[in-house]
């Protein structure tokens, strides 16, 4: 991410001892003392994982874009060239379960689609606004929006781009905090919250008429969200009966199909009689914002900022890591910035190859 400006504001906070915190901070607290303990009484910002590199990259281009710095023909090189950066740096997308580069793959297949397709919303827009959230006398809370949308209406939305992959119902709260939390600010900063989503990247939704079932006799209204890299896979039967009922020629047919399975762009090779019954739109995910989000956000960055405070604030004591087992240690190993140096999730990788290695009572036979 571009380098912010240090704003008054947060100064002024800091002179009067006000504890200032942000959602990245509660969360990587939440989530790993270790890692906490680290990144913020050592000041150790470890190493850079590839997907926050990336996604910076990303969200420096569309800022741009939308303030009128930049093109939406910067996005693709800006892409390609990052991902070369990383190659020489080293720093590679987690491995698939086989060892391979799947997860690299579709990333890179989802985001090449997004950033060959993008197209500026529309609206009225503020970009990487600060907003500081005042929980109380002694504790507030920064951050900076993506997008703050300001609506013909006279209210404002909150929008959040995000590159990463869908979110989980177990996981949706713990992201949805992060957009509560801005809504809270801009309603004590005197605006008025219409609305709260993020902009889902890697996704796009498609409304076509086709078959819900295989065994269905009429058509429909379907709507399918789907990676940006499934989306010649989940309408190439409906188009490639389009162009037939377009009157194409069959030869035609197979050559702009073909050009479509490799592009997942529904291009100019189709006639727009075709291209007309398929809309294809980014995916903007809402987020609910109610007043029980919002105390539950005020609950955890209190819950939070307490064990924060309670602990020991010094570089002699450690504080106590996240509990490594196979529900983490993929964040471990993959996400922390501090994979490589951490000596919990090494102890964890060294038992876990001894426990692999050991021969069974069988095999101890020859």
């Amino acid at each position: 991410m571009a380098e912010r400006a240090k704003d008054p504001r947060l100064q002024e906070l800091y002179d009067q001892g006000v504890q200032i915190y942000s959602i990245s901070k509660l969360n990587c607290i939440n989530q790993c003392l270790y890692q906490s303990w680290r990144t913020y009484i050592l000041h150790d910002r470890g190493i850079n994982g590839c997907y926050g590199v990336l996604g910076g990259k990303i969200h420096d281009c569309l800022q741009n874009i939308i303030d009128g710095t930049g093109t939406t023909a910067d996005l693709l090189p800006s892409l390609n060239s990052e991902l070369d950066n990383l190659e020489m740096l080293g720093l590679d997308f987690p491995h698939d379960f086989r060892g391979g580069t799947s997860i690299r793959d579709k990333w890179v297949a989802d985001m090449t689609n997004f950033c060959k397709t993008f197209y500026p919303p529309n609206g009225k827009f503020e970009t990487e606004q600060l907003l500081i959230l005042r929980v109380n006398e002694n504790r507030a809370l920064q951050g900076y929006i993506d997008l703050l949308r300001h609506n013909d209406d006279g209210t404002v939305s909150v929008l959040d781009w995000k590159t990463s992959s869908q979110f989980t119902q177990e996981n949706l709260l713990e992201h949805g905090r992060q957009l509560i939390v801005y809504g809270m600010a801009l309603e004590q900063a005197g605006y008025k919250v219409k609305s709260t989503a993020w902009i889902m990247l890697k996704y796009v939704v498609i409304n076509f008429n086709w078959y819900a079932t295989k065994r269905s006799k009429t058509k429909t209204l379907l709507t399918r969200i789907v990676n940006r890299s499934k989306i010649y896979a989940t309408i190439k039967d409906a188009v490639e009966s389009a162009c037939r009922e377009s009157g194409m020629d069959e030869a035609d047919i197979e050559m702009a199909m073909m050009e479509f399975s490799k592009t997942n762009i529904l291009g100019d090779q189709f006639p727009a009689a075709v291209r007309e019954q398929f809309s294809i739109k980014p995916y903007v995910r809402n987020y609910p914002y109610t007043e029980e989000l919002k105390q539950e956000a005020l609950d955890y960055i209190n819950k939070t900022a307490d064990l924060y405070e309670s602990l020991p604030h010094d570089k002699e004591h450690p504080w106590e890591p996240c509990e490594i087992g196979k529900n983490t240690s993929f964040f471990c190993n993959n996400l922390c910035s501090h994979r490589k140096t951490c000596p919990y999730i090494q102890d964890y990788n060294d038992r876990l190859a001894s426990n692999t290695s050991k021969p069974d009572d069988d095999e101890e036979l020859f």
